[in-house]
């Protein structure tokens, strides 16, 4: 029978932040809020209206609308992790920083290219979402766990997909969505009294799972100037066998399905005003002292000025954009 100090830490494990941190690498759950430099600008819209060769990661429909182009980009992300204990009766009150490792860089890449006036083709590889810990003060030392304690999930996309344009207004596509994740936990063996599998709870370096589902996207113009989006994303299983003490289900991991609409509305080509939800479960649910997820939506809006190319000027004061339509 687990002890009353037992019992309490794992409540902790399972609450609190120091292991199941959001936001990590991503600040929809554990899914990135955009792709895309001009997506990422855009509070993440993209799913009425592609932009770069990044379009598959959002609506593969639009891989048939950005034309032959080739895209490479680079995330710095920073995010900010810390963890409360307090109101317990197995030490003080204290906050511990999880910023072991403080900043994260996320590459992607995408090429499209039409075939002919109704078929393109296209190929984007892009880091889908994520989360990372690392706390080398230990928050769970006064339970007995020694070392740092920390989470490291990362997930890769590569997406292939074919868009057919029965007309000029609307886009149909079909994207296959290769999943690659890595995970590992440490500092957490002090709960393997509470596994169903202890010596695959904590500290097994990285484990790797491969899978693979469809994504499929529709692009339409429904009036003059008004374009919708719809698309739908299968689950992907994964798996890691060596945290099948941590994870439910002797250590399922799935990406899960998702679905999302959008709109964009360009009034007189004066501006595009974008907006999109998405919605679905984002992991599991149902299990008991183990990681669980449960369902949840984002919405994004944002709005382009009309196209214009900044130049950058150099002189003896710091270099700066020159705005659109403005002199030299």
């Amino acid at each position: 029978m687990p002890t009353p100090l037992r019992a309490a830490a794992l409540v902790l494990a399972v609450a609190s932040p120091a292991l199941w941190p959001l936001a990590a690498h991503a600040t929809n759950g554990y899914f990135s809020h955009g792709y895309g430099a001009k997506g990422l600008g855009q509070a993440g819209v993209g799913i009425a209206w592609g932009q770069d060769a990044l379009a598959a990661a959002s609506n593969p429909a639009n891989t048939g609308l950005v034309g032959n182009r080739v895209d490479a980009g680079v995330t710095w992300f920073a995010p900010r992790r810390s963890a409360d204990i307090t109101s317990n009766a197995f030490g003080p009150d204290e906050r511990y920083s999880g910023d072991g490792k403080k900043t994260f860089f996320i590459p992607e890449f995408g090429i499209t290219r039409q075939l002919s006036e109704q078929w393109g083709v296209g190929l984007a590889a892009y880091g889908n979402g994520g989360m990372n810990t690392e706390y080398r003060r230990n928050p769970y030392a006064r339970f007995g766990a020694t070392g740092t304690a920390g989470v490291d999930l990362e997930q890769l996309f590569i997406t292939p997909s074919v868009a057919w344009k029965p007309t000029e207004a609307h886009s149909f596509s079909v994207g296959l969505n290769v999943a690659y994740q890595r995970f590992s936990a440490q500092g957490i063996g002090a709960f393997a009294g509470f596994s169903a599998d202890p010596q695959r709870l904590s500290d097994r370096g990285t484990d790797g799972s491969l899978g693979a589902g469809v994504r499929v996207g529709w692009t339409g113009t429904v009036a003059p100037g008004v374009t919708l989006g719809a698309t739908w994303a299968s689950k992907v299983r994964g798996q890691f066998d060596d945290y099948r003490g941590l994870f439910a289900d002797g250590g399922r991991f799935d990406v899960p399905e998702n679905y999302g609409v959008g709109i964009a509305w360009r009034p007189k080509n004066l501006f595009k005003v974008f907006s999109g939800i998405a919605l679905g479960a984002i992991g599991r649910s149902g299990c008991s002292g183990c990681a669980a997820w449960a369902r949840a939506h984002a919405s994004s809006r944002g709005v382009q000025s009309p196209d214009c190319t900044p130049t950058l000027r150099a002189s003896a004061l710091p270099a700066r954009l020159r705005r659109c339509g403005a002199g030299p």
